[in-house]
């Protein structure tokens, strides 16, 4: 099947798929990798410290991460708040 090219025209395919491989390579450096803030400050904080402000902040986010509705997270904080406080003991004192 190469033999019905001539020179030229190999030449010329050839160019032209060493140009698209130059602006394939091009774009491939150029592609950033987002990182959402939340992310940022994981090694630096504890994670559920550092993500759940902005978890709070994105429900979206929030939902895919914790698997629950921050309304539903919510309501269980609100219920639980009393139960989850500290209290002062003798220990402490």
């Amino acid at each position: 099947m190469l033999r019905s090219f001539t020179n030229r025209e190999l030449g010329m395919v050839e160019l032209a798929l060493e140009e698209e491989d130059i602006n394939w390579r091009r774009n491939r450096r150029r592609r950033g990798k987002w990182v959402h803030n939340a992310w940022k400050k994981r090694d630096i904080e504890e994670e559920f410290v550092s993500l759940l402000p902005h978890m709070k902040c994105d429900g979206i986010k929030f939902y895919e991460y914790f698997r629950i509705l921050l309304y539903t997270f919510n309501e269980l904080e609100r219920k639980l708040e009393k139960k989850l406080r500290k209290k002062d003991t003798l220990l402490r004192q």
